[in-house]
C-alpha cells in the first residue's frame, strides 16, 4: 500500500489541481492530474486510488520517455483530494479552492427541477438550471485557480 503522506508529497511535486470548462453546457469542472514518466508507479497509484491512466509519446522527440498521467474529475477528484488534503503543502491553496468549489456544487445552487418559468426554451440547459450567482461564483473560482497555478514567482 502506498502511504497517503508519501502520495501527498509526490502530488505536491508532480500534481496539478485545475478548473476547466467542459461539456456542451460549458460548465466548470475540477480536474486533478498527476504526471510522471514512471508508468509502473502511476499504474500502482491507479490501482490503489483510482483515476484514469493516460500514456503518450512525443513523435517529434523520439529520445524522450513517454508521458504518463493519472486524471481524476468530478466526484472521483473530490474523493482523491479528500484523501490527500491534510498532508498537502505546496498545493494547499489550490486544494482549499477546489474544496470550496465542491461545497458550492453540493449546496442548493440549482433551481428546483422543472422550475424554468421565465427561462427561454433555448436556454433550458444544465447551465440555465444553475442559479446565476452560482455560475458567476464558479467562473470567479476558475479565474482564481488559474492565478494560483500561474508559472513564475507570485507577488
Amino acid at each position: 500500500m502506498i502511504p497517503i503522506k508519501w502520495l501527498a508529497g509526490f502530488f505536491d511535486g508532480e500534481g496539478c489541481i485545475s478548473m476547466t470548462i467542459v461539456g456542451k453546457h460549458r460548465r466548470v469542472a475540477v480536474r486533478i492530474q498527476l504526471t510522471n514518466t514512471n508508468a509502473a508507479l502511476l499504474r500502482r497509484i491507479k490501482k490503489e486510488y483510482g483515476g484514469i491512466f493516460v500514456q503518450k509519446t512525443f513523435k517529434h522527440k523520439p529520445h524522450w520517455k513517454p508521458y504518463c498521467a493519472l486524471l481524476w474529475t468530478s466526484r472521483k477528484a473530490e474523493v482523491f483530494l479528500e484523501q490527500i488534503f491534510e498532508h498537502l503543502i505546496l498545493k494547499r491553496k489550490q486544494a482549499v479552492l477546489a474544496r470550496q468549489f465542491f461545497k458550492l456544487r453540493h449546496s442548493l445552487g440549482r433551481l428546483e427541477s422543472g422550475s424554468v418559468e421565465g427561462v427561454p426554451r433555448s436556454e433550458r440547459s444544465y447551465r440555465a438550471r444553475l442559479r446565476p450567482e452560482v455560475v458567476e461564483k464558479e467562473a470567479s473560482m476558475k479565474v482564481e485557480m488559474h492565478k494560483l497555478n500561474k508559472k513564475g514567482v507570485l507577488i
